[in-house]
């Protein structure tokens, strides 16, 4: 389940008054995918948001590096089915392993990643229900 670079992707805001699409500057991001092939798509709309935020491409490479680590355990734990699944206590077990194995100023990037993701999306979730 790579992250892999899209280069050139082109991306519009909204339909303006005179029914024209407004097209913003073509830029590279990162994309996340499943091993399976399959876009994860509630990581790649978070790296939407952070691209129509005006952050730089590094910035986003390694959010979306700290979050494919999350999507990582999502794909590997048994009791998740997709990325949506995550509770507080599978987000806590996701830290607890990250916490075996890596410095703690990792740590602390990698829950701030996964975090201001996971608070977005649900954000995204309650404006769409």
């Amino acid at each position: 389940m790579p992250v892999t670079k899209l280069k050139n992707f082109s991306r519009w805001s909204h339909l303006g008054f005179d029914g024209k699409l407004t097209f913003y500057k073509p830029r590279d991001i990162p994309f996340v995918t499943y091993k399976n092939g399959v876009p994860c798509y509630e990581v790649n709309m978070y790296i939407h948001k952070l691209l129509e935020d005006g952050l730089k491409y590094q910035t986003i490479r390694t959010y979306a590096n700290c979050i494919n680590a999350l999507v990582y355990h999502v794909e590997s734990a048994t009791h998740l089915n997709r990325f949506r699944d995550l509770t507080d206590a599978t987000f806590r077990l996701f830290i607890q392993g990250l916490q075996s194995e890596k410095h703690p100023k990792v740590i602390i990037g990698f829950w701030k990643s996964a975090f201001d993701a996971l608070s977005f999306l649900s954000l995204s979730k309650n404006i769409m229900t």
